[in-house]
């Protein structure tokens, strides 16, 4: 088996950190649990890398995945937000 060492969303807030690949499936992590993903519903599985921005006020940004937003409002895949004022950036 080969090992993956990436960033995975399947379904609404889960994230994997690494899996495994047999000669039919994905095997993936989540919440403790393996479970296999055939190859014929990857198209259903997004593979990410977190990636920090610099925002300003007024940027504009297109939503690429339905959630919701931390007041609880439905965000929609292809949506298109405004940035009303960023969140202060932490110094370390």
């Amino acid at each position: 088996m080969l090992q993956l060492l990436d960033y995975v969303q399947v379904g609404r807030g889960r994230i994997i950190l690494s899996g495994d690949i047999t000669d039919k499936h994905l095997l993936i992590e989540s919440n403790n649990r393996i479970r296999p993903v055939p190859f014929k519903d990857l198209e259903r599985v997004t593979v990410c890398q977190p990636k920090e921005l610099s925002l300003s006020t007024g940027d504009r940004l297109q939503l690429k995945a339905n959630d919701k937003s931390q007041d609880g409002r439905k965000l929609a895949n292809g949506e298109l937000v405004t940035v009303k004022e960023p969140a202060p950036q932490a110094h370390p």
